[in-house]
């Protein structure tokens, strides 16, 4: 009796693991650019990301990454300036089974223009965790950047070029002095932390370190 008892309890945990849906957190679209884009994001359980995406062709076309884990960084490449895309994610295990499609309105970006912002970097220093993400946004006198994106190296140390960002309508955008950078970054289990430096006008300006 008491076998059959834990047999059943067995099976009943097994396929409830099974089907628990998987959580993706931290969708954003970063280091955006006339020609490419990367969709970020992560998962509560490892697993490897797709992103099926299409343009004003309605033809649907695959990027993905080649790892499998809870953070995933997918680079979309060969896109046209100035056009509107929309994508979907994909998620599969190490075996190729899909463990979910997920779509939404909102899973959408449009390139920018070719243009120019004037040469300036930021860096800074993770501690505490070695698999991490640091984005960042500046918030300027008329408008919010979108969001640029950098992994730290293997002693922690991050740069990102500001002459990279772009304005949410997709023109370049500069970094004025006195504007608000903000500076989030997220571990591979899900740890969030935010920071802000207001811009000092120098090409190369050094942030405060973030430590999980």
């Amino acid at each position: 009796m008491f076998k059959k008892t834990l047999i059943a309890l067995l099976l009943v945990c097994f396929f409830s693991t099974a089907s628990m849906a998987l959580e993706v957190a931290n969708l954003a679209v970063v280091n955006l650019t006339p020609v490419k884009a990367t969709v970020f994001f992560t998962t509560d359980e490892p697993c490897q990301g797709k992103v099926i995406y299409q343009g004003q062709d309605k033809v649907d076309y695959l990027a993905m990454e080649e790892a499998i884990g809870k953070f995933h960084a997918v680079e979309v490449k060969g896109l046209n300036e100035s056009s509107a895309y929309y994508f979907k994610l994909r998620l599969v295990d190490s075996e190729g089974k899909v463990l979910a499609n997920l779509s939404n309105d909102d899973y959408a970006f449009t390139t920018p223009a070719h243009g120019l912002a004037m040469p300036s970097s930021i860096y800074g220093k993770v501690s505490g965790k070695t698999e991490v993400a640091v984005l960042v946004s500046v918030n300027g006198a008329e408008s919010k950047s979108l969001p640029l994106m950098a992994t730290p190296d293997k002693q922690g140390m991050w740069t990102v070029n500001l002459g990279d960002l772009k304005a949410a309508n997709g023109k370049a955008m500069a970094a004025a002095q006195g504007d608000v950078i903000e500076i989030t970054a997220i571990s591979s289990d899900g740890i969030i932390k935010t920071d802000s430096a207001v811009a000092d006008g120098t090409t190369l300006q050094k942030v405060n370190d973030v430590n999980f």
